[in-house]
């Protein structure tokens, strides 16, 4: 049987040297780790978070530009009267909610346009919209479209546009009399883009409800704001998500970049609800943040906040790779293991040095007694 006492003196003194030059190295090294993990991981949240409350503000602000867009433009004396003049075109040509299509081909119709054009399309184009669209108030007829595409001219009640963004837009502005907005959707004028659109009342002078202006815009400009992906390393990225309530299910509001080769796109459903998208759910305007495995199977951190949005559902995601983010660790670590080898190396051999001095003057006493218990007597210890 093995025993301790069976090993030689001087092998025991040289593990005791370097287990005493090791043993406090490795625990300075497990707790620096431990400290230096835990500052990297606070520090890439703090951006994280920093980076949400740019974004989400910018995004915010784009929205509330939108709304403030769409009240002066619903106001404004050209609107109306230009929404007159087409009322007036309207009851010219005898048309009713079950005519067919609003006649946008005839010269009066060309000369009426004619007069505004430049003015509507510089707008749109100006203010990174679509399409603006006139809807009349009494039958739902699109009055009139920047593009003047295959859906100027449609009837939103009873037209085969009646189910589309455009006129669920319409009738809810008609409905609650203020501005509203609808959320992405495919839209068929559009090449079932997915495309959305805010529209606010016209009203006349006592403040009936004649007509309505609508902006349609796609997810561009808010996939610009999300796409900026300066200061969130290789594998960072900030990307929005929209709640449908109906279908218990999130949907991707703007682009992503670093997953889904692809398919991750505005529209895009992915068939299940990750939990850092549930908990910025549940959490609300409080926000949040933390440690979570994505779609992939790779750890991230993830921060996310709600939007404050009228009308709409949507969250704001920013998330890393918790791999990216202790990649100084790993340097730290392959440099320490380094040094850790070195050292074994030296203190072995400084060990073994002491070793044999403390060693060697005993084991020369052992041997002279020896020598003498063998009848040696001649034998002498030499120092």
């Amino acid at each position: 049987m093995f025993r301790l006492a069976d090993i030689r003196i001087r092998p025991k003194l040289l593990f005791l040297f370097i287990q005493t030059g090791l043993f406090p190295l490795l625990v300075v090294g497990f707790f620096s780790s431990s400290w230096t993990e835990k500052s990297l991981i606070e520090d890439s949240f703090n951006n994280l978070t920093s980076l949400q409350n740019i974004r989400k503000g910018q995004i915010e602000n784009y929205f509330l530009k939108s709304f403030a867009d769409i009240r002066l433009l619903a106001d404004s004396e050209r609107v109306y009267s230009f929404l007159r003049k087409m009322s007036t075109y309207r009851e010219e040509i005898d048309i009713s909610p079950n005519s067919g299509k609003f006649d946008t081909t005839s010269l009066d119709y060309t000369d009426l346009v004619g007069e505004q054009q430049k003015q509507f399309q510089d707008y749109a184009f100006l203010n990174g919209y679509n399409d603006f669209y006139l809807i009349d108030g009494d039958y739902g007829y699109v009055m009139y479209s920047v593009k003047n595409a295959e859906d100027n001219g449609e009837n939103l009640v009873n037209g085969k546009l009646k189910n589309s963004g455009l006129a669920k837009t319409w009738k809810q502005v008609m409905d609650s009399g203020s501005t509203v907005i609808t959320d992405f959707e495919p839209y068929g004028p559009a090449e079932n883009d997915e495309v959305a659109f805010i529209g606010h009342p016209v009203t006349n002078l006592s403040g009936q409800k004649i007509g309505v202006v609508i902006l349609r815009f796609n997810s561009e400009l808010i996939s610009k704001i999300t796409e900026s992906r300066k200061g969130m390393g290789q594998s960072g990225e900030s990307y929005l998500i929209g709640w449908l309530e109906n279908d218990n299910t999130f949907e991707f509001r703007s682009n992503m970049a670093t997953m889904g080769d692809g398919k991750y796109v505005v529209g895009y459903a992915l068939g299940r609800n990750l939990q850092y998208w549930q908990d910025a759910l549940d959490s609300g305007n409080s926000g949040g943040h933390g440690t979570y495995t994505d779609s992939a199977g790779k750890k991230v951190l993830v921060a996310f906040d709600k939007l404050q949005l009228q009308g709409l559902d949507w969250y704001l995601i920013s998330k890393i790779d918790r791999y990216e983010v202790t990649t100084p660790l790993r340097d730290i670590y392959r440099k320490v293991g380094l040094f850790i080898v070195a050292f074994i190396f030296l203190t072995a051999g400084w060990a073994w040095i002491l070793a044999r001095g403390f060693t060697r003057p005993i084991l020369r006493s052992i041997g002279f007694a020896d020598a003498i218990a063998h009848g040696e007597y001649g034998s002498e210890l030499t120092a």
